[in-house]
């Protein structure tokens, strides 16, 4: 393989002098360029690609790690499946939605504004689902000025608690408004914690989505409202 040929890892660091010599390579190496040509030599004999032939059939009993392709999330009701028109405009209202967010954070920065509504601690777990919920006085809604101001560790937080209270309250459209403002904010890229999160999230949507019951037909990939729920 020429130089020019080679992948860009594996050009050399610096030139070594071929002076057209044959080395004994059972004697020492006498001075460095001798070693270094003796390396380019014993490198050129090996295969780029060398992959171990193990019997990985050994190691099943003492696997302690399974993983699944699985999302585990229950497939929705008959009826209740958006088509694919509607999935892929959603997820571009929401990729534009996350760009004026970022836009938003940017020009608060620069002015340093400060939010006048005063939002619970990321600890205050009653408080946050009494906003979610749409339960707190005075209400709060997720407004751009609001969200924008709300620290991650506190989107995180709150993203975790969601799963649970969505199991326990079911959904609602609050609910519904608040996710969506905070997964528009969240930073990029994904803390694993937050990946874990959004999965639970995911799963907790699916079990509450396959609890509602047809009411009303509608049309394919109309999106779905109160209207549609028992």
């Amino acid at each position: 393989m020429s130089d020019d040929d080679k992948p860009e890892l594996m050009y050399p660091a610096f030139p070594v002098e071929d002076t057209g010599e044959e080395y004994d390579l059972d004697l020492p190496p006498t001075t460095a360029n001798e070693y270094l040509r003796r390396v380019q030599l014993e490198a050129s004999n090996c295969p780029d690609v060398v992959v171990a032939d193990l019997d990985t059939s050994q190691f099943l009993a003492k696997q302690t790690v399974s993983f699944s392709n699985s999302n585990d999330c229950p497939p929705p009701p008959e009826g209740f499946a958006p088509s694919r028109e509607w999935q892929r405009k959603q997820v571009y209202n929401f990729h534009i939605a996350r760009e004026k967010i970022i836009k938003q954070k940017a020009l608060l920065k620069r002015s340093k504004e400060r939010c006048s509504v005063k939002l619970p601690r990321f600890e205050e777990r009653d408080r946050w689902k009494a906003v979610f919920c749409g339960s707190a006085a005075p209400s709060i809604h997720p407004l751009v000025s609001i969200v924008t101001t709300i620290p991650q560790q506190s989107i995180e937080a709150v993203i975790s608690y969601s799963a649970r209270w969505i199991e326990e309250e079911g959904f609602c459209a609050s609910m519904g408004k608040w996710l969506y403002a905070l997964l528009a904010c969240v930073e990029k890229p994904l803390h694993p914690d937050m990946c874990s999160n959004i999965r639970a999230l995911a799963r907790a949507c699916a079990s509450a989505r396959r609890k509602l019951q047809r009411c009303h037909r509608r049309t394919a990939g109309e999106p779905y409202t109160a209207a549609h729920r028992k």
